[in-house]
């Protein structure tokens, strides 16, 4: 009799696969368009919505949601850092750590960030596998100061 042990991502890929199979996924459109139907906010669906989920988990600073003090990034205070290889590294590293630790939908390809310091920001690319759906997508977004 053989047993075949399962990593964590692999049980992590698995349950989210089956709890997507059940129900597929929504959210509210952030940029707040109207159903001119209905009068009402559109949703965004499956691929859209996993998306919004990924940006805003990348755009939230820590402690900034009430109860869920732990959930998010923290990549802004990275954004006054000297702009070299290194802030770099750790922008990647940190954007890493979060999808891994609180998106299980996605399985993260590839992370691409690259400094404009001219314009006081960097340009962040993410690519990753929607595990459920089994399609890729990309968000890019920019990282810019504010004073």
């Amino acid at each position: 009799m053989s047993t075949q042990v399962l990593s964590d991502k692999q049980i992590i890929e698995s349950q989210a696969s089956v709890v997507s199979r059940q129900r597929p996924y929504a959210d509210l459109d952030l940029k707040f368009r109207v159903n001119p139907n209905s009068r009402d906010i559109r949703p965004v669906k499956d691929l859209g919505a996993i998306k919004n989920s990924v940006r805003n988990l990348i755009l939230t600073n820590k402690l900034e949601r009430p109860f869920q003090p732990e959930i998010g990034c923290n990549i802004t205070k990275l954004l006054f850092e000297p702009a070299d290889p290194i802030t770099i590294s750790l922008i990647k590293e940190d954007i890493i750590n979060t999808i891994e630790n609180y998106e299980p939908r996605v399985s993260l390809s590839n992370i691409q960030v690259e400094d404009y310091s001219d314009r006081n920001a960097y340009f962040v690319s993410i690519e990753f596998r929607v595990i459920s759906l089994d399609s890729e997508a990309q968000i890019e977004f920019y990282l810019e100061r504010v004073k």
